[in-house]
């Protein structure tokens, strides 16, 4: 769901964001969220912190009662899509029912998965319940460097399976979710990107992300080189591409995405939207702007403690809106490469039509 196009196609919405720059804190929906409903994983994954998380004292689960919860007090206030993702949401028990009950409020319901626990039940649980998306992650064509990357090995062959049964599943079915591949990319794994994309038409799989690493060590981000080189293959591959993970429309863009600000100057003129149409909770129960924003920007609430109402509605996300309506934002939000395209229809619209106060462009 692109949710700059969204609005721009709903003449009501797009009147409400008209109105946000000049004022913050008028009624917008959440048109988007992402909820980690655990922090488990089968996996170990070398530039993931989340599977360390096992050794912590404390549930490292979601309740599914404070899930729907929170579910439907989002789908009444205007939600149009959730993602659910891990850890890994395959061993999380009540899924299914999880995935029946957000369907039948009407949402657009996604999975992200490392796809190795998805059996032929649960590929034919996964298309009777109507997901509209399953994204996998697959970091390469090579069976050993996935694995790798991936810290399990078979993890590849197991990927691999859990996707062919999902598009037996579907194509059986005669319907069912758009598969996707979600891939981190790194110095290490560059050069592997076209012989990916070649695999990932052959398989039928419809959505590819490219997600650019998220580390402090400089040595697995790619180069600069291999971000100039990587921009000359962006179109090529937009058949499958979703998002581009970063910005290479500034000068420079390719220093800066080296150095692991993705966002490539981005928000130096532009305002991101995210505080008013996206949601992320993890698996402590903890909201955020968005998932980034986990590691670098303001605590909104706890889902355990706040409730939905209080994490809505609470002085920390009003002071969040009022802060990035200003102009200003966290400084880990020149390491988000999320949303890039969105925010730019979003500015243009703003700027098109500014809200009391403000100048158009």
């Amino acid at each position: 769901m692109h949710v700059g196009a969204h609005v721009a196609a709903d003449s009501s919405l797009a009147r409400k964001q008209a109105l946000l720059l000049s004022r913050p804190l008028e009624p917008f929906p959440v048109l988007t969220a992402k909820v980690k409903l655990t922090w488990d994983c089968n996996l170990r994954c070398g530039v993931c912190r989340i599977w360390r998380r096992r050794g912590l004292v404390g549930n490292h689960t979601l309740e599914q009662e404070a899930v729907e919860s929170l579910v439907k007090c989002l789908a009444e206030r205007g939600l149009k899509k959730i993602q659910y993702s891990g850890g890994e949401v395959f061993l999380v028990e009540w899924l299914p029912a999880l995935l029946r009950y957000s369907v039948g409020l009407g949402l657009q319901v996604n999975i992200t998965t490392n796809g190795t626990l998805l059996d032929k039940q649960a590929a034919k649980m996964v298309v009777g319940e109507r997901v509209k998306a399953v994204n996998f992650s697959i970091d390469s064509p090579k069976r050993r460097e996935h694995d790798a990357m991936r810290g399990k090995e078979g993890a590849w062959r197991a990927t691999v399976q859990g996707l062919e049964n999902l598009l037996a599943a579907r194509s059986k079915k005669g319907r069912g979710p758009k598969i996707g591949v979600n891939t981190v990319v790194t110095r290490r794994n560059f050069k592997r990107l076209p012989r990916l994309y070649s695999m990932l038409k052959e398989m039928g799989v419809e959505r590819w992300r490219l997600i650019a690493v998220d580390t402090e060590e400089a040595g697995l981000r790619p180069s600069k080189r291999q971000w100039w080189e990587l921009n000359g293959l962006f179109s090529q591959w937009r058949d499958l591409l979703i998002r581009i993970p970063a910005w290479p429309q500034n000068r420079g863009w390719e220093k800066m995405a080296r150095n692991g600000r993705y966002a490539c100057g981005f928000y130096g003129d532009r305002i991101c939207f995210a505080p008013w149409f996206h949601l992320f909770v993890d698996a402590d129960g903890a909201a955020f702007t968005c998932c980034l924003a986990r590691g670098g920007g303001v605590n909104l609430g706890n889902l355990a403690e706040d409730g939905p109402e209080g994490i809505l509605d609470g002085a920390a996300r009003a002071a969040v809106k009022e802060m990035f309506a200003s102009g200003r934002r966290f400084d880990v939000c020149d390491r988000c490469d999320l949303f890039l395209e969105e925010n730019e229809l979003l500015n243009k619209m703003a700027m098109a039509n500014p809200g009391p106060g403000r100048r158009g462009g």
